[in-house]
């Protein structure tokens, strides 16, 4: 699995992870003292963090280790136009 640094895109107003804009709501993981913590992306009116499964916000920046969530499912669209769910690579 890989895994790449939180960047800032002044433009958007998001975080951006290996070029790809972040939104609220997005599954992703963090490393905090050497522990993949997994959770959901959120924003408040002082930034973003990440919300854990058990509540615990933690404030997140430009520089911070993160990677996608091993067998995150993404929706495709396939040749006919219609979705399907594949997992990330």
């Amino acid at each position: 699995m890989e895994e790449y640094r939180f960047v800032y895109n002044n433009k958007h107003h998001r975080l951006q992870l290996h070029g790809k804009l972040l939104s609220d709501g997005d599954f992703i993981e963090v490393c905090v003292l050497g522990h993949w913590l997994p959770g959901r992306l959120a924003l408040d009116s002082t930034g973003w963090y990440l919300l854990t499964e058990d509540q615990i916000g933690i404030r997140l920046q430009a520089g911070i280790r993160a990677r996608f969530p091993e067998g995150t499912l993404a929706v495709e669209e396939n040749h006919n136009g219609h979705q399907k769910n594949a997992t990330r690579s």
